[in-house]
């Protein structure tokens, strides 16, 4: 009988020992994972730090009309985050205003994939499909950007109305493109 005991006893130890053996382990992970989380946090804080430093010396080279440098910068933040909107929205305005519809319209349509309620991603897209006189999309764009816009803001909106008549007056070829 003592050595039945002997036994259990040696069983039961094996158990606890087992068990708290399984606890550490299941302790160390959760301290693994909670450090790599921690880890990842902080990698992408610093990430979007980065991106925003791009995005604010891409605004500032904008201002001084620095186009080039302006779109290296935009182009740094959305290799950065491929969601930036405004970056899309301000690389497309470059673009746009450097000629290029089919690459200013690609990143108008990006910063409104990224950030559907970027309202000036919407104007602009309509400025631009405009040129190309794709006058039904650019209608589209301007209602979506008055949806978007605040009431209060009622020269914008008015501005855009007006835009949706000039354009409705180009569709029946009413209206002729003013050249200077």
């Amino acid at each position: 009988e003592k050595l039945k005991k002997a036994e259990e006893a040696e069983k039961e130890k094996a158990l606890r020992e087992a068990e708290e053996r399984k606890k550490a382990e299941q302790a160390k992970v959760l301290k693994d994972f909670k450090a790599f989380e921690a880890q990842k946090a902080a990698e992408e804080a610093r990430k979007r730090e980065t991106t925003e430093k791009h995005y604010k010396k891409g605004l500032g080279f904008q201002d001084k009309k620095a186009v080039k440098e302006a779109a290296k910068e935009y182009q740094e933040v959305i290799r950065l985050d491929p969601n930036h909107s405004y970056a899309h929205n301000n690389l497309g305005t470059l673009l746009y205003r450097g000629g290029d519809l089919k690459g200013a319209v690609a990143h108008y349509r990006e910063a409104i994939r990224s950030n559907p309620e970027n309202a000036e991603a919407y104007y602009n897209l309509a400025n631009a499909l405009d040129d190309g006189t794709d006058y039904n999309g650019a209608i589209q764009a301007l209602n979506r950007y008055i949806q978007l816009t605040p009431k209060k803001n009622e020269a914008d909106l008015a501005g855009a109305r007006r835009f949706i008549a000039d354009l409705e007056l180009k569709k029946q070829g009413s209206l002729v493109p003013q050249t200077s």
